[in-house]
């Protein structure tokens, strides 16, 4: 086809060094365009220190064009990536990506953090991806907004959310997709090991809810036949802490473990162990992609009745869907998947079925490839 001979740019300077949903999602991206024949170019961040994500993405995309933009924070990869550093990152490289892409000839630019959309001249088009909506209305985001030539949002709650803050009606709404190859339920004829009663993968930041989880797993643990129950929480970040105190407050040390970040190739393996996974988050998030790498792992999930976790769970058939900040319905639920292995084997099975059927990166690229081709057959002057 004509239109999958467009030079197509993903810019995302975290995915270098930092690996989480926002990360994940425009490298998947990059990948699959690239290999429905699309001339893809991924720019990131030049850092001492590479994340193993990204570290196997550069050995297993060989045609994908990698540049490497200068690194204005000494430091970086070592620091916690907030909002006020993600906001300064994209700025100080604000000046360089005008230069570069002013220089180098693309036909669609991808972006995936608001700030980045206001440097992209307006020579080139550009689709600005939306992950999550922002705790106040601020210029810089309204700015990247208005510049964007198509806004889409990774779920129906974000495209909501940032309709709400902005005023903005015609956002698009693009799921995040899974590999179904690589989380994948184990082999039949495999060794059935599920030595982990309930595991957690994600960042340790307030909004993921562990400070609900924990006090839950007191709960569980009060009860005889639950004593010795084994949970795992896997992931770094600066709620570490917090969360240590309290294990200690609570005094389980022999139920929780904490591993810290999980490397890239151990994932799957994780889920596979597990009875059952929960996602307490409880704002602020789009569709988690731990959640759906769970699902697709065919794994029973619990998380939050809110964000974008509602587009993908259908409470009782794929999933559980809990109060937000609510420690005893946390406990209550994962009370109820610990005793009902049938239940839970039913919750896993559809959470899969549903990933087969519409949450796959084969889905999502598609809806992302309609996009791109309508984008690109507009005409200059009537952008802006």
């Amino acid at each position: 086809m004509k239109e999958k001979r467009l030079k197509i740019c993903i810019y995302i300077p975290t995915a270098s060094f930092f690996v989480g949903g926002g990360e994940v999602v425009p490298l998947m991206q990059a990948k699959c365009l690239s290999e429905i024949g699309y001339r893809v170019t991924l720019i990131t961040l030049s850092t001492a220190q590479k994340s193993d994500l990204f570290s196997d993405f550069l050995k297993n995309n060989r045609k994908i064009n990698f540049i490497s933009a200068p690194n204005p924070i000494k430091g970086i990869e070592r620091m916690t990536l907030s909002h006020e550093l993600g906001h300064r990152l994209y700025f100080s490289l604000g000046r360089w990506i005008s230069s570069y892409l002013n220089q180098n000839h693309f036909d669609i630019i991808i972006t995936h953090y608001a700030p980045a959309a206001i440097a992209i001249p307006k020579s080139i088009k550009q689709l600005l991806v939306l992950h999550g909506v922002p705790k106040k209305r601020q210029i810089a985001d309204e700015v990247a907004l208005r510049v964007a030539d198509k806004l889409i949002a990774v779920s129906e709650s974000v495209a909501k959310g940032w309709e709400e803050v902005s005023g903005i009606k015609n956002i698009t709404v693009i799921h995040n997709g899974i590999d179904e190859k690589r989380f994948s339920p184990k082999n039949k004829d495999e060794k059935k090991l599920e030595d982990i009663d309930v595991l957690y993968v994600g960042r340790l930041i307030k909004i993921k809810g562990l400070q609900f989880l924990i006090p839950a797993i007191n709960f569980l643990r009060k009860e005889e036949r639950f004593s010795k129950v084994r949970v795992v929480i896997g992931g770094a970040g600066p709620f570490l802490k917090e969360i240590k105190f309290l294990i200690k407050q609570y005094n389980l040390y022999k139920n929780i473990k904490l591993i810290g970040y999980i490397k890239n190739e151990e994932l799957p393996n994780y889920y596979q162990r597990s009875k059952l996974c929960v996602f307490p988050s409880y704002k602020k998030e789009g569709v988690l992609t731990t959640m759906l790498e769970a699902a697709s792992t065919q794994k029973a999930i619990i998380t939050s009745d809110c964000c974008g976790m509602k587009d993908f769970v259908i409470n009782g058939m794929n999933g559980i869907l809990v109060k937000p900040k609510d420690s005893h319905s946390l406990y209550k639920n994962i009370r109820k998947l610990l005793i009902n292995q049938e239940l839970r084997y039913k919750l896993g099975f559809n959470a899969r079925k549903t990933i087969l059927q519409k949450w796959t990166w084969k889905h999502s690229i598609k809806k992302l490839e309609k996009v791109l081709i309508e984008v690109s057959s507009e005409k200059n002057e009537n952008r802006r």
